[in-house]
């Protein structure tokens, strides 16, 4: 009869099956080469609550995670894992590699593996296989809109595990939108105090005249952020803030109306979905703003990607307005339309 071909998402780029089965237990030890620490910790991390077991450091381990040079070939997130009755030995040319074996090793266990309390009485086998994989895609992302619905940080935790689970290695955050401002900048404290929170929301389809009553709000803090961060590198996931300009910042332009383009005009955080006609102005101080966003942006998020948004501007509010016309003029622009670009 064939050996049972195990069930892994997402499918590996090769593997094979063999005979016998590794089991973890009391007496199992990691063989751990400089440099793979961080991997044998999080496979320690992710173990221990299911299965009990320390996973102690041994020179003469039976389970190996080993940094190795020769294995340039497989790329940043490639790796190799060999299964065998005595013996496990997950390899990659980088860390990252490593801790995407991890998570193979736990698919490879029974599925209560994956829970986060204690499973007793469970028999923690892997069955013996080789396998190479090597990412198909090197950008696999999940966005998440935390600013049209703020949502908690234990929640953006639990998508940063499922994302490691799968394999997945980008965490888009949608931090900012007309209907909310969720990230904390020090010198404009009002984005988050009055942005951060609308009155209601549009209930039913587009078009509705229909609204919930419930005031929705929230924001993180930049310890929040960071920590979130470093949770994410731990297990090979990045981080990509988005910052919603020059469009979809009416939240920002109820907390800071002087940044848009009808001097003195007062403005709710938007209580819609869809596009909103309320863009940035394009004067000095908007300039000095987007500057200083990004700055702490840049500082919170070591990602070397930042999404500024940039869809859906109207640009009706810029074709009205004397000083968007000017600054059209002065940078050479054919039309106000083409401040988008600029």
């Amino acid at each position: 009869m064939p050996a049972h071909r195990p069930s892994l998402v997402p499918a590996p780029t090769h593997l094979s099956v063999r005979p016998g089965r590794f089991t973890l237990g009391e007496d199992t030890t990691l063989r751990v080469s400089p440099g793979a620490e961080p991997a044998a910790a999080l496979l320690r991390t992710l173990l221990a609550p299911p299965t009990g077991l320390a996973l102690r450091p041994a020179a003469d381990g039976p389970f190996v995670l080993a940094l190795d040079p020769q294995l340039g070939g497989l790329g940043e997130e490639g790796y190799g894992l060999t299964v065998a009755p005595d013996a496990v030995l997950l390899r990659a040319a980088h860390l990252t590699g490593l801790l995407r074996g991890v998570q193979t090793v736990r698919q490879l266990l029974p599925v209560q593996a994956l829970s986060g309390t204690a499973q007793p009485s469970v028999p923690w086998r892997m069955p013996c296989v080789e396998i190479t994989d090597v990412p198909r895609h090197s950008w696999r992302g999940f966005m998440l809109d935390v600013a049209r619905h703020f949502q908690p940080v234990p929640l953006l935790r639990r998508y940063v595990d499922l994302l490691a689970l799968h394999k997945l290695n980008v965490l888009h955050l949608h931090l900012t939108d007309d209907q909310g401002w969720r990230m904390p900048v020090a010198a404009y404290p009002r984005l988050t105090e009055v942005g951060g929170r609308r009155a209601e929301s549009v209930v039913g389809p587009p078009g509705s005249h229909r609204f919930d009553g419930i005031p929705h709000e929230g924001a993180y803090t930049q310890r929040e952020l960071r920590d979130l961060v470093g949770y994410a590198a731990a297990r090979g996931v990045t981080v990509v803030p988005e910052i919603e300009m020059p469009g979809h910042t009416r939240a920002a332009l109820a907390a800071h109306p002087e940044l848009g383009n009808v001097p003195g005009r007062r403005l709710d955080v938007w209580t819609r979905w869809g596009v909103c006609e309320t863009v940035l102005g394009v004067h000095e101080p908007v300039l000095d703003f987007c500057r200083a966003v990004l700055d702490e942006v840049l500082d919170v998020f070591p990602s070397p990607h930042v999404h500024l948004g940039g869809d859906e501007c109207p640009t009706t509010e810029w074709a009205a307005s004397p000083a968007a016309r000017a600054r059209a003029a002065a940078e050479g622009l054919p039309d106000t339309a083409a401040l988008h670009g600029w």
